[in-house]
């Protein structure tokens, strides 16, 4: 049940800002004391905890704070980053496949991990997708009939 009167401004305020406090990481100027191929590999571990932070941030406020049930919460953290994915991968990621799957003769860059992750979260998501989608629309039609329930009794 989504406990709409914690859902203030201030709530929400505390959790932007909490989601961006990590993205500091990105402001160290590695590439100044780090070899190229060193900062590259931090600057991807940087991303990764930022991404995994701000993740775990939504999962703690869709719990305590929505008062979500552990698969609404499922539902509403993968859903959206099933799509985000799945864009990404559309827009661009078709020649990061070709290029991979090909074996085209070249040295390896960070890069070229990065992208390899892109692909293979692309993946999930696509064969996530549709099973996310229909746990939402799951948790559409159960709200729907515990709302016309509540009516009716109420009634």
């Amino acid at each position: 049940m989504l406990v709409l009167d914690r859902w203030t401004y201030r709530n929400v305020l505390v959790f932007v800002t909490l989601t961006s406090l990590p993205a500091l990481l990105y402001a160290i100027p590695v590439e100044q004391f780090m070899s190229m191929s060193a900062a590259q590999n931090s600057n991807l571990a940087f991303l990764a905890i930022v991404a995994v932070w701000r993740v775990a941030m939504l999962v703690g406020f869709l719990f305590r704070v929505a008062k979500l049930h552990w698969f609404a919460v499922m539902i509403g953290t993968l859903g959206p980053l099933a799509m985000i994915i799945l864009s990404v991968i559309s827009f661009n990621g078709g020649k990061y496949l070709v290029m991979i799957m090909a074996g085209l003769g070249r040295e390896p860059r960070a890069e070229d991990l990065a992208n390899q992750a892109v692909l293979m979260l692309g993946l999930i998501s696509l064969y996530a997708a549709p099973f996310l989608f229909a746990g939402y629309l799951g948790l559409i039609i159960h709200r729907y009939v515990k709302r016309s329930a509540a009516k009716v009794e109420q009634k």
